[in-house]
């Protein structure tokens, strides 16, 4: 009889701690998943955060065209580039 009955409470006690061990387990994913969720930013919260440290200063720097003497126009700047690809040095 108390072999019976420890057969029983040994096989309760490991069903016990399976089902528990289960519970972590799951317990665990579940923490992870919802710190996957929270950590994913939504775009609305960008906008509000306020950067740290230094800002960072961006400047418009717009092209300076420069017109040379010797190019008059759109015709003077073809021949200019026909006569730099074919290797002769007479536009400058």
């Amino acid at each position: 009889m108390i072999i019976v009955v420890m057969h029983k409470l040994k096989r309760r006690l490991l069903q016990a701690l399976r089902l528990m061990f289960v519970l972590a387990i799951l317990i665990l994913l579940l923490v992870q998943l919802l710190n996957v969720i929270k950590s994913t930013a939504v775009p609305g919260d960008i906008k509000n955060e306020q950067p740290g440290g230094m800002p960072v200063r961006i400047e418009n720097i717009l092209p300076v065209h420069r017109h040379d003497d010797n190019c008059q126009g759109q015709g003077d700047l073809i021949d200019k580039l026909k006569d730099y690809y074919r290797g002769s040095k007479s536009g400058n």
